[in-house]
């Protein structure tokens, strides 16, 4: 090995030799950004997968506070680290320790280290920035925040200043959810639904309509005498429901039975409440309505009213009134509590029936339109071998006349996973019944005049019933649970197809039936992934999906087949596909063939829980053919495959290829941009660095050679594949970064440290796995180390020396 000399001191490019072991390469190179332009199209980022990948990276749009200071995220740094992180850096940083030609590139710099650094120090900026980032912190100080003035912050009964971090950390996701929980509330809180039922037999068979008013005419009966309309509705249905929470009602009906806490142990001592008693609203009530009924023969009609005069007597007139929409109107409320599933150690002794309540939902709906009517339901799951699938069972009891008349209905259903995706289920329903003749005679004495019918009226009503079936779903959140990973460590997802099939048998005293369904999407190159609140069981916030960014495959058609055969070998189908368009709706049509009727033409419209249905009746049963059902098919079928493969798709193409290409200029920017800050960065930390590395040359510490971070691919010593073009963009080379790690002749990058937001890093490839690579002196002799993004490195280790 060469003699070492002192290193030149006056030069800015710090230490420098003849020996390529001790030269560094200069900084700013501008070899790096004229070889960034001139990339070909046909590189690393061309394929769809990595586009995807692409428009998922939005941790690039933001900073890691804590890698801009050298520190960990965990286990959670101190204040005292973090000041002297700070301090350390700002002593490279600070625009007055730099000549007057980078004073304002270090005044950039040094911003952005204090931001840093405030944020962090202060517990309240450091749990929202733990929680929403970045930007989160921006808007909850800026104007309409909660923390701004006139915010959340002001109305707290405890200044936000005086709360410990968990206390603040506690109100704060407190106030997330209250908020997730009003948006959620304004989009699916109310819920509504629409039915006409049209009649188009006389647009598509007029003979058939002229010959039944000429056979009407022959028998004397004048009704068909006027055509009917080629278009007519004749039936209507409406209905409308909301919720509305009652936090305060769940919370006291859990205090009182010992379920929650009510901020007292049992000695008396103050206890911090659990997050779903601060944060869960399983009480609610549901209030709904509607009308449905004919609509033909519901003509105005004139009634005559009667008026007395003083002088002239009673004198009558005539007055047409509208004539009646529906005949039946339905009111009714229901309301619903779950209980916590599991206690709290810190309550007071739990009773017998405060145990049974855990994990159970009870419920009770009152129905004053079109009868009275009052249900009470309790939903229970009941684990029979520890650590097995548990029985559902729900209980559930209809009260719709005096129980002196009659005992109530009962229904029991039980509901059990078996399998991946399958339910089995199991309903059983009493019916109405009478009492026995003894006990009619006890009650008789009891009932009023005109009541002893009651029974016989709800008997004709509610039959005795026994269903037993099977369901099956295979959805995104399903195949995601059973991925498998194949021999090389690859993981192997299964189709995610949202396919969902149900078979099921009922029997009554009518007769049996027997049911089934099954639906799948079709040309959908991507399921969509359900949505899910953005805070976990325990309260953590788990983040939330950056929509603005992601772009979905073709999101296909849904196609649902129902088939249902009945008494008297009576058979119904329908086929029927649905389209989302947006976010939130979806549009659909079928066919089918409904018992007596004939066949039909369904168009229905969905968002958000509100609902329209328009039936039409095409063609009636008694001119039912299979050509009819053949045009029935075909010509929607055709429709909609024109208006897909036609206009829809070569569209979104478009608009896909658009806006990629648009994303792919806003990284290239960001990545140019992140590369000259980590090059100011650098520049403005060389000089102090160079002494502290010739300081460790001097008594033969840890020198750093050469750093470098950047893609696997790029940095392997394999031959380049000569389908891909390596570029040099894809290594950053950061051995000023690295060296000023180095503290005390050891250098220490935990593997819970963002490396590319680190002082004078940068990310040169965002859509590809990174590597470390480390080459230094230490006690006179060369070591080489290299490390993935998720490995930790330590310097010196003996592991680390090369052979020569």
């Amino acid at each position: 090995m060469s003699t070492q000399t002192s290193p030149d001191r006056s030069s800015p490019r710090g230490l420098s030799q003849e020996s390529s072991e001790w030269s560094w390469q200069g900084i700013g190179d501008s070899s790096q950004s004229q070889s960034n332009q001139e990339r070909a199209e046909g590189d690393t980022l061309s394929n769809d997968e990595e586009y995807d990948r692409l428009l998922d990276e939005t941790a690039l749009e933001e900073r890691d506070y804590y890698a801009m200071l050298g520190l960990p995220r965990q286990p959670a740094p101190t204040p005292p680290q973090i000041r002297s992180a700070f301090h350390s850096l700002s002593l490279r940083l600070h625009p007055d320790k730099q000549p007057p030609h980078l004073q304002e590139i270090a005044k950039e710099q040094y911003v952005r280290l204090r931001t840093a650094y405030e944020t962090l120090i202060n517990p309240q900026k450091r749990v929202v920035y733990d929680v929403l980032g970045e930007e989160g912190v921006k808007a909850e100080w800026g104007p309409g925040g909660s923390m701004a003035k006139g915010g959340e912050a002001e109305s707290t009964q405890v200044g936000v200043k005086a709360m410990t971090p968990a206390e603040f950390r506690r109100w704060f996701l407190r106030l997330m959810k209250r908020r997730e929980r009003q948006a959620l509330e304004e989009l699916v809180s109310s819920k509504s639904h629409i039915r006409v039922n049209l009649d188009a037999v006389g647009f598509f068979h007029p003979d058939v309509i002229q010959k039944l008013r000429a056979v009407s005419g022959l028998m004397g009966d004048h009704s068909l005498a006027k055509a009917p309309p080629p278009l007519q509705a004749t039936e209507l249905e409406l209905g409308h429901e909301f919720d509305v929470p009652l936090p305060s009602l769940g919370k006291l009906i859990n205090t009182r039975l010992g379920l929650v806490s009510n901020g007292n142990n049992k000695d008396g001592t103050h206890v911090e409440p659990d997050w779903e008693e601060e944060t869960g609203d399983d009480t609610q009530l549901t209030v709904s309505a509607g009308i449905e009924g004919n609509i033909i023969g519901f003509a105005a009609k004139p009634k005559h009213h009667h008026v007395e005069d003083e002088d002239d007597g009673e004198e009558g007139y005539s007055l047409t009134m509208p004539g009646v929409l529906a005949r039946q109107f339905s009111l009714g409320f229901d309301i619903e509590h779950a209980f916590p599933e599991k206690p709290i150690s810190s309550v007071k002794e739990p009773n017998p029936a405060s145990s049974f309540l855990h994990g159970t939902m009870v419920g009770l709906r009152t129905e004053l339109l079109p009868e009275r009517r009052i249900q009470a339901s309790l939903t229970r799951p009941i684990t029979l071998i520890e650590g097995t699938q548990p029985f559902f069972c729900r209980i559930q009891t209809t009260f719709q006349k005096s129980l002196l008349t009659g005992p109530p209905s009962v229904e029991v259903t039980v509901t059990r996973a078996v399998g991946l995706g399958k339910t089995l289920f199991c309903s059983w329903s009493s019916g109405s019944s009478v009492w026995p003749p003894f006990v009619q005679q006890l009650f008789s004495r009891f009932m009023p005049n005109g009541e002893e019918g009651g029974a016989t009226a709800v008997l004709s009503t509610v039959v005795p019933r026994m269903v037993v079936g099977i369901s099956g779903a295979l959805s995104p959140a399903v195949a995601e649970a059973t991925q498998e990973s194949t021999a090389d460590g690859r993981v192997q997802k299964h189709p995610s197809s949202n396919r969902t099939w149900n078979v099921q048998l009922m029997g009554s005293v009518f007769g049996n039936q027997l049911s089934a369904t099954y639906g799948q999407d079709f040309f959908a190159s991507a399921s969509t992934a359900p949505v899910r609140s953005a805070f976990t069981r325990s309260g953590e916030y788990s983040g939330e999906d950056s929509s603005s960014q992601h772009i979905e495959g073709s999101r296909g058609i849904r196609v649902e087949v129902e088939g249902r055969i009945g008494p008297s070998a009576s058979f119904a189908w329908q086929i029927r596909g649905l389209r989302r368009i947006g976010n939130f709706t979806r549009i659909g049509m079928g066919v089918g063939l409904q018992g007596v009727d004939g066949v039909f033409v369904a168009f229905s419209w969905n968002r958000l829980g509100h609902s329209i249905d328009v039936p039409v009746l095409v063609c009636p049963l008694m001119l039912l053919s299979v050509k009819a059902v053949v045009l029935a098919l075909s010509v929607p079928v055709g429709a909609y495959s024109l208006l897909e493969f036609g206009l829809i798709r070569p569209r979104s193409r478009r608009q896909r290829k658009t806006k990629l290409a648009k994303r792919r200029n806003e990284l290239q920017k960001l990545v140019d941009g992140r590369r000259e800050e980590a090059q100011q960065a650098s520049r403005l930390m060389e000089r102090d660095v160079m002494v502290k590395q010739a300081q460790e040359a001097e008594r033969n510490g840890l020198v750093i050679l050469k750093a470098e971070y950047g893609s696997k691919e790029a940095m392997a010593p394999r031959r380049p594949d000569p389908r891909r073009r390596q570029s040099r963009d894809e290594i950053a080379d950061v051995t000023i970064a690295v060296a000023a790690l180095v503290d005390e002749g050891q250098l220490s990058m935990p593997r819970r440290l963002q490396r590319s937001d680190i002082v004078g890093f940068y990310d040169p490839a965002p859509l590809q796995k990174k590597r470390l690579r480390v080459r230094y002196l230490f006690a006179g002799r060369e070591h080489v180390v290299e490390v993935d993004d998720d490995e930790s490195l330590t310097c010196p280790m003996r592991s680390h020396r090369t052979s020569t």
